[in-house]
C-alpha cells in the first residue's frame, strides 16, 4: 500500500506508476466492466454502474452493495473534463444509505512513460477532515488493486 502525499488540509494527492499502458489505465477508470473489478473494497460488495455518460458534462453513477451489511454506497457526479487517454476531471458525491457526505473534486492525471503509465489522482474540496481521511484510505486501498488488476 501507498501513502498519498497531503499538501493541504482539504487535498490529496496520490502519485502511482502502473505496468500497462495509458489506453488500459484509462478504461479501467471508465469501461464499468474494468471498474468493478477493481472499486469496491471486497468481494462482499456488488457493483453496479447505473449511469455512465462518458463526455464533458456527463454523469456517472456507481453503486456498491456491501451483501454481508446489507448496506448501500452510491458515488456520482460529472464530468467536467473528459480527455482520453490522459485527463479525467470529475465531482465526486458519496452517499452511504441516506447519509451525504457531500461533494469534492478529482482530477486523474496520466502521463505514458516508456509503455508504464504514471498515474496522479488529485481528490479535493473535501467538506471536512474526517471525509478526506476516510477518503485517503479508501483511494490507497482502491489504486491497489488498480494496479493488481491491471498487473
Amino acid at each position: 500500500m501507498f501513502t498519498p502525499v497531503i499538501s493541504t488540509p482539504m487535498r490529496l494527492v496520490f502519485n502511482r506508476s502502473i505496468n500497462t499502458r495509458m489506453e488500459a489505465v484509462f478504461n479501467a477508470w471508465t469501461d464499468p466492466f474494468w471498474l468493478k473489478q477493481w472499486i469496491a473494497p471486497s468481494k462482499e460488495h456488488i457493483v453496479s454502474v447505473s449511469r455512465q455518460e462518458l463526455r464533458e458534462g456527463g454523469e456517472y453513477c456507481i453503486n456498491m452493495i456491501n451483501t454481508r451489511k446489507k448496506k448501500l454506497h452510491s458515488f456520482y457526479g460529472v464530468y467536467r473534463k473528459f480527455d482520453p487517454p490522459h485527463h479525467l476531471v470529475f465531482t465526486w458525491n458519496w452517499e452511504e444509505c441516506s447519509l451525504h457526505m457531500g461533494e469534492s473534486v478529482a482530477r486523474l492525471e496520466l502521463e505514458d512513460v516508456g509503455g508504464r503509465t504514471e498515474l496522479t489522482l488529485i481528490h479535493e474540496e473535501f467538506p471536512n477532515e474526517e471525509i478526506r481521511n476516510r477518503q485517503s484510505r479508501e483511494w490507497g486501498e482502491a489504486l491497489d488493486r488498480l494496479a493488481k488488476v491491471l498487473a
